[in-house]
């Protein structure tokens, strides 16, 4: 899973893996922010890649994306919550950011 979340950059982590795989990614806005998941799969003796994009929005609640762990098995996360979460824990105030 990948959150890009730095909007002053040019860099795009999320290209770049799809390039390094063989499987160039369609042209996006670069300046906009986003959650990936990822999950490495086999079918009919292929090796392919499925993938959940989410653009993200400021202002806006995170996505909920499957974090894969192995095989079939993953855990959906609530990005938004973790967020949440997060900031109370460290006692930051959310609405603020």
């Amino acid at each position: 899973m990948m959150i890009d979340i730095v909007n002053e950059s040019q860099a795009d982590l999320h290209a770049d893996l799809i390039n390094a795989l063989g499987n160039p990614s369609k042209e996006r806005d670069k300046s906009s922010l986003y959650a990936a998941s990822y999950h490495p799969v086999e079918r009919e003796k292929e090796r392919t890649l499925d993938l959940w994009y989410q653009s993200l929005n400021l202002g806006k609640p995170l996505p909920t994306l499957p974090l894969w762990l192995k095989g079939d098995l993953f855990l959906n996360i609530d990005l938004e919550e973790t967020y949440q979460q997060t900031c109370r824990g460290l006692r930051i105030d959310s609405a603020s950011e």
